[in-house]
């Protein structure tokens, strides 16, 4: 799973991907659904993120968001590459724990593109 995750994460690094083919594919008659579901699970995994210790969320919206990789995550903030991962680690672990009672197609967008 990991390396499938790797895959993704360096294909697409950027989520508006995600936001846009969810966009293009109204036509669909359960998409509408997954589109809300999506942005549903979204704004819960900001607020879930939010409310992560200030240098845990940094960790992981570099890594997320700028597509960081741990090293380069580390010389940014000065911190060791052992921390950085350990914060990533935890970021997705309470995530996961948080949101564990959503739908897996739902679940798998956002765990790959997220």
């Amino acid at each position: 799973m990991n390396a499938i995750r790797k895959y993704f994460r360096k294909k697409v690094k950027d989520r508006k991907l995600v936001e846009q083919w969810l966009n293009d594919t109204k036509s669909f008659s359960n998409v509408t659904e997954l589109t809300v579901e999506y942005r549903s699970l979204k704004e819960r995994a900001e607020k879930i993120i939010d409310g992560m210790p200030p240098q845990r969320k940094t960790v992981y919206l570099l890594s997320r968001e700028r597509g960081m990789n741990a090293g380069e995550i580390a010389r940014e903030m000065n911190l060791a590459k052992k921390t950085v991962e350990n914060h990533l680690n935890l970021a997705l672990k309470y995530l996961r724990e948080k949101l564990s009672g959503e739908s897996f197609l739902i679940m798998l967008l956002f765990v790959l593109f997220y």
